[in-house]
């Protein structure tokens, strides 16, 4: 995986080593760190801290190089957030900034991975793969693929790819597959998604919900304190302009609440697509759709951009 040569910040360094760590204690509640794990290594050549050097050190403390790569990208992203994604941090509050399925399949690696390409890139999901981050997809490297936008004039595409996009406006999702088990014949298979995004999004929208839903309360209070309580103009406006607020404040916490109830459809979404690969693995791909050209050899992807 290539990395920026901007160094590190220490808090920035310490997130990484951190969020590495929890993300192998995730998929892995049994397995443990080298003594001294909760030391993030100083590169003394320079103010900050090196990629390579915080990274190197989290492999020599026994965290697997897939979720240094992930942990990498989520603190370079969270480092890359502007004053609209601390805005929504702060609208959002606890929603998680990633959406995140598991689950081990009976099946080596090799034959998940075919029913990947038999699964994903085709009918009724047609996801499109546009990259690969870290190694191979065999080796616990991850496959990025773009979520299709199914919806014209009259909305005929999957409910699975339509609760990913359109109710929760996930564009990507990143898919990576490892091997489990005393033989490594069962698979851990993994859906996820970053919901930068769709948190900005989710912000934006909630804003004009909310001064959509200012002027009709503005008004509304406006009419019945002055008509019906006969106050003055001041007093009026003042209570017009409480009232108003409220609405907003109203509209936005509701629309906090759809944005919850939008991440929970896409996860059950995401249950159903590992559930479709789950199947396609037992019957061993014999009902792939039409046209379908076969698997490609487990050790090939192809052609992603990156």
């Amino acid at each position: 995986m290539s990395t920026s040569k901007r160094q590190l910040t220490e808090e920035e360094a310490r997130r990484l080593w951190e969020r590495a760590a929890e993300l192998q204690a995730e998929a892995d509640p049994q397995g443990h760190l080298s003594d001294g794990d909760s030391d993030v290594p100083a590169d003394t050549a320079t103010p900050g801290y090196a990629v390579d050097v915080v990274r190197q050190a989290a492999l020599d403390a026994g965290i697997d190089p897939e979720f240094v790569d992930q942990a990498l990208v989520e603190v370079r992203t969270e480092a890359e957030g502007g004053r609209l994604d601390r805005w929504a941090d702060r609208f959002l509050k606890d929603s998680p900034k990633w959406l995140t399925v598991r689950r081990t399949l009976e099946a080596s690696p090799q034959e998940t991975y075919a029913s990947l390409q038999r699964v994903l890139p085709n009918s009724p999901y047609e996801f499109n793969l546009i990259g690969t981050r870290g190694a191979s997809p065999l080796e616990g490297g991850r496959l990025i693929f773009e979520v299709p936008n199914q919806v014209g004039f009259v909305t005929q595409g999957n409910s699975t790819v339509f609760d990913i996009r359109h109710h929760a406006g996930i564009l990507e999702i990143e898919v990576s597959l490892r091997a489990v088990g005393e033989d490594g014949t069962q698979t851990e298979l993994e859906i996820t998604a970053h919901l930068v995004r769709a948190r900005r999004v989710g912000f934006m929208t909630a804003q004009g919900v909310g001064a959509v839903a200012f002027m009709p309360a503005f008004f509304f209070t406006a009419v019945f304190t002055g008509a019906v309580l006969g106050l003055e103009i001041i007093p009026v406006l003042a209570l017009a302009a409480a009232g108003g607020g409220g609405g907003f404040l109203g509209a936005t916490r509701a629309f906090r609440l759809f944005y919850r109830w939008a991440l929970r459809r896409a996860e059950k979404a995401f249950e159903r697509l590992i559930g479709a690969i789950a199947v396609d693995v037992r019957t061993g791909g014999v009902f792939a759709p039409r046209g379908d050209r076969g698997a490609l050899p487990p050790t090939e992807v192809a052609n992603p951009r990156r």
